[in-house]
Order: structure tokens, then sequence, then C-alpha cells
């Protein structure tokens, strides 16, 4: 991968910010991720209109103030997952295993599943879910975007890979994913909106465009699909995984095999969204469709 004078200095600048975060305390890097989101709730709030919008469409019996505290602690919740994720290359397996609770339910599913789709989305600490499954030496490989600038790429490409966990680009050709459902975990985060490459499916009771992408693999290949979040309990996170497989003995069009996937697939995160607004990215357009 070539870096421009601009790639390198992102990467550098991102380590050396790395470096400090990773080997401060964890109390005071926590301190700070609430204190940066404090400063961005109140003084420059990133993306809120998009999140108030968001927000004002997922709880309408919510107050104007109820949902601005939600805003507010989700700002403060992903001003400690910055740290945390700028901490986790410093982790040793037992620092991990301590901040991480993994439930004997969601270990002994993951274990007797064995390979699949394992589907999240942007709650909680998602990028932990890559190292706890690879402290669990659970084989794991999840598929992302790379990123523009490819110094921050390379950097947060390190970071990923550092537990043994794999990436593959969202971009590329589905083969080597396909390949790798033969031996282990296939990680997607499907939340965002797909426009009209999506299937519509409902989500906080709108029509949202879902992407297709787990849906396809694990109808091609059969595969068990695992819904799995790390959520933060306090200042610690806990694992959970449920199973949303199909039944693929039944027959059906592709596409409505694909919409009953994503149905219950959007079913399930709604329920964890409602019982953790504060720690969903409410920060990108959802809902495009509506006016």
């Amino acid at each position: 991968m070539q870096l421009t004078v601009k790639d390198w200095f992102t990467y550098h600048c991102l380590r050396s910010l790395g470096w400090v975060v990773g080997h401060i305390p964890r109390s005071l890097a926590l301190s700070t991720g609430r204190g940066l989101g404090n400063f961005i709730g109140y003084v420059a709030p990133v993306r809120a209109r998009t999140a108030r919008r968001n927000l004002t469409l997922a709880f309408p019996e919510k107050s104007d103030a109820e949902r601005r505290q939600i805003l507010l602690n989700c700002y403060r919740h992903f001003g400690m997952v910055i740290m945390d994720f700028f901490r986790a290359q410093y982790l040793t397996r037992q620092q991990l295993e301590a901040l991480v609770t993994v439930p004997n339910s969601a270990l002994e599913q993951l274990r007797s599943t064995g390979r699949g789709i394992l589907i999240s989305a942007h709650l909680g600490n998602w990028e932990y879910i890559l190292h706890t499954m690879g402290w669990l030496n659970i084989p794991f490989c999840a598929v992302a975007y790379i990123q523009k600038n490819r110094g921050a790429h390379r950097y947060f490409q390190s970071i990923r890979e550092i537990s043994g966990s794999g990436i593959l680009d969202k971009d590329g050709t589905t083969a080597p994913m396909i390949e790798f459902l033969d031996r282990g975990f296939l990680g997607l985060a499907s939340d965002q909106h797909a426009g009209s490459r999506g299937i519509w499916v409902d989500f906080f009771g709108h029509p949202s465009s879902t992407p297709t992408g787990a849906a396809y693999f694990a109808h091609k290949t059969r595969s068990a699909i695992l819904f799995t979040v790390c959520i933060r309990r306090g200042d610690r996170y806990e694992l959970e995984v449920q199973d949303i497989s199909p039944d693929y003995e039944k027959t059906g069009p592709r596409k409505t095999i694909y919409q009953q996937i994503n149905q219950r697939y959007m079913n399930v995160l709604e329920e964890a969204i409602r019982r953790n607004p504060e720690q969903y990215f409410w920060f990108h357009r959802r809902w495009r469709n509506i006016k």
C-alpha cells in the first residue's frame, strides 16, 4: 500500500495518540473520553441534526428532554469507546478477559455453532468483538471498508488484527468471504442505509433499506447467523450472542428469504437498542427515504 506524505503524517499522529492513551490509567482514559463527549455534546455537536432526527423517528413517545439526554450520553459513550479502541493494542489477554464478560451461554453458542455469519451493528463497542473472538481462539474475519486515508487505514488495521482476527475489504470479491465461512465466522455490520441495493424491512416502525450481504452469504452457504453485540456495562463490556438463523428447509423466492432474514435481524437489533439507546450510533442517515 503506497502512502503519501499526508498518509504517513496521519499514521504517526494516530500512533502517537494511541501510545499516550494506551499508557495512562484506564480510569483516566475513560474520564477523558467522557469529557470529550461532554465537550462535543455541549459545544460542538457533531452530526447532531441527523442524530436528533433519528431519535425522534425511533422514540416518538419520548420527550425532547429525554431524547437530548440520550444524545448527550451517546457522545459520552463513544468518547469512552474511542479511548478503549486506542488501548486495545496494549492489552494483554488477561486484561481483555477481565474487561469483557462472555457469559457461558454466549460461549457455548459460539463453540457449538463453530462457523457461520456473525452479524453485528454499530452498537456498544463493536471493535471489541474482534479482540474477544481472538482471545477465545475462535476463527473470525470481519468485513470492513478501506479508509480513504491510507495512513488511518493502516493504523486501524494494525489494531484490529493484533488479536489474530482477520479483516476483508467490503468492496472486494466475495470469494475469500465464502471460503472463510468453511472454517470460521464472517463478521458483518449490516445496520446502515443500503439504498436501492438493499432489502426494505421494518425498523422502529419505519421502512428501512438494509444490506443484503449477510442474507446472501447465509443463504448461499446455508450458514448459521448469530446476532452478536458487545454492550458496555458501566466501565466493562459484555458479549451478547443470539441465534437468528432461518429455517433453510423452507423454500421460497430468494428475495423473500433475504427479507425474512433481514427483518429478524432488525427485530433483535431494535430490542437491543431499546435496552441501550445511548450506545447506538445515531449519526448515520438510517431513514433517508423519510422526508
